[in-house]
């Protein structure tokens, strides 16, 4: 048989069939992890926790305080003018794809809706979220156990600048332009909601995903689980989010 640079036609005909075997099982796993890695979703988020990184690092390892009056006149202003001077930037408040993002915050401090912080309350002393604390408070980025597994932020459609997983009355409705309600934010393009973690990273996961992740529930400070009455409440809270996503897919579709 024929030779081809050290290889018979017959080899080289088996190279290339394998070849385009590796290419069709690849390239959906490629096409996969810039879905849940790609810079869309994640740029601003990145931002937000590259400026609450620094912010700490200004301010012995505390993170922002969910809310403060140290506004002009003692103004009640949130964790976004906290960090500003950090990003310099109104726009990486606002989601692109969120229907949300030019409505105005419940501060009103100038400052857009499309993200809020994990101010998730539970029952087990010293597991709610970093943000559970309203006025300062916050946690030390050093004594989170494990940064890397625990939500700081997430994307919304309400105009509150935290959300509480166990409070289903203020996160299960739909965006209505000029009410306050709303409900996590699920991307279209991604099909997941983004989030920031304690170590700065960030990724994208469905929402009832985040309850346990590799045995990590993202939403305590120490990954602990909720308890049966706090996970029925956060189960709405995450449930509604997708149904409300799949809702809205079908109506796009037609």
């Amino acid at each position: 048989m024929k030779r081809v640079a050290g290889m018979t036609i017959g080899e080289v005909a088996i190279v290339l069939v394998i070849l385009a075997v590796m290419a069709a099982i690849l390239f959906p796993v490629f096409a996969k992890a810039g879905e849940y890695s790609g810079p869309g979703p994640y740029s601003n988020p990145k931002q937000i926790g590259l400026a609450m990184l620094q912010y700490a690092e200004d301010n012995e390892q505390m993170l922002p305080p969910r809310q403060s009056y140290s506004g002009p006149n003692h103004e009640l202003v949130s964790w976004r003018s906290m960090i500003y001077p950090y990003l310099r930037s109104n726009n990486v408040y606002e989601s692109r794809e969120n229907a949300a993002a030019k409505e105005p915050d419940l501060e009103r401090d100038t400052y857009h809706r499309s993200y809020a912080v994990n101010s998730t309350t539970v029952a087990k002393l010293g597991a709610s979220g970093p943000f559970s604390d309203v006025y300062g408070g916050t946690s030390r980025i050093k004594d989170i156990p494990n940064p890397a597994t625990v939500a700081l932020l997430t994307e919304t459609t309400a105009a509150y600048n935290d959300i509480n997983v166990t409070l289903p009355e203020a996160f299960t409705a739909k965006f209505v332009p000029g009410q306050n309600r709303g409900a996590l934010f699920m991307s279209k393009r991604f099909h997941v909601s983004a989030y920031l973690f304690a170590d700065g990273h960030v990724r994208g996961y469905a929402p009832l995903q985040t309850r346990n992740v590799d045995g990590k529930n993202l939403w305590t400070r120490d990954n602990s689980t909720f308890s049966p009455i706090e996970n029925a409440k956060v189960n709405k809270v995450l449930q509604y989010a997708e149904d409300h996503f799949e809702e809205m897919q079908r109506k796009r579709d037609g």
